[in-house]
């Protein structure tokens, strides 16, 4: 008979019996000469292995993953918005008559400071800042 793990020629047994190859000190079972087993405590430990590796990986991306679903509104900034259309207008005043400080272009940054909402009722115009410009942008043209 022959160890499983490493070949070794161990002899002949009968019958049920646990032995350790004397080269690579692995536990087999012998349920009959011709076919040695690996023991059944040496195949749960090597399943707990497997399953630890498995939820040693899993459950921190699972806890990361659903941490950051649920806190994910915490890390965005309320008043920051992007461009949504292939160029916006930043204007001096909330109206499409006032001179243009700067165009904009498609996904470029918009921080919110205030809305026109304290002229009128209108929330259509937006006071904000584009890098160093401070001007008005018409806010449906911008996207959290």
């Amino acid at each position: 008979m022959k160890c499983v793990n490493c070949g070794t020629e161990m002899g002949a047994l009968e019958g049920f019996a646990e032995i350790v190859c004397t080269k690579c000190k692995a536990n087999q079972a012998i349920i009959d000469a011709n076919t040695p087993k690996k023991s059944l405590d040496e195949k749960s430990r090597e399943a707990d292995r497997q399953w630890g590796c498995i939820f040693r990986i899993a459950i921190p991306i699972i806890i990361i993953y659903f941490a950051y679903d649920y806190f994910k509104d915490y890390f965005v900034n309320p008043l920051e918005y992007k461009v949504k259309v292939e160029v916006a207008n930043l204007r001096t005043k909330p109206n499409l008559k006032a001179g243009i400080i700067k165009k904009i272009n498609k996904g470029e940054e918009f921080t919110l400071l205030s809305d026109s909402s304290f002229n009128n009722s209108n929330q259509e115009w937006g006071l904000g800042v584009n890098g160093k410009d401070t001007g008005w942008i018409y806010m449906q043209l911008v996207d959290k």
